[in-house]
């Protein structure tokens, strides 16, 4: 699911039956979108990405002390990111110590990614 905005002399462009987007009119991924939604509201979700939010400096603080150097972290909005390297000085990653951060947030009920270093 998608949304794609810009100005009405842009977005009214194509004409009928002309492309205006990706996977156009798709009524089934509509009403998942719908339902998604709807958990969304009813389980408070995003008040509950603001709590989360809120505590990831000092998780992260907790992580980098138990498992590795964290040497960066970044934070926008709700997306969160950490380092982790065996020595701030060579930079080398703390691959073991990474997927074992991953797999206890997994087992914890946060879904994350390993995504390689992070740019400077």
């Amino acid at each position: 699911m998608a949304g794609v905005t810009g100005r009405a002399d842009i977005m009214d462009a194509p004409g009928v039956g002309q492309l205006g987007g990706t996977f156009s009119g798709n009524p089934l991924a509509c009403e998942a979108a719908l339902a998604v939604l709807e958990i969304i509201e009813k389980e408070n979700l995003c008040a509950r990405a603001n709590l989360l939010g809120e505590r990831f400096p000092q998780a992260r603080g907790e992580v980098a002390d138990t498992v590795g150097t964290g040497r960066r972290c970044s934070r926008n909005g709700r997306h969160a990111g950490l380092e982790l390297v065996r020595s701030k000085a060579t930079r080398q990653p703390a691959d073991e110590e990474t997927k074992q951060v991953s797999q206890y947030c997994y087992e914890h009920g946060l879904v994350t990614i390993t995504a390689g270093r992070m740019a400077m």
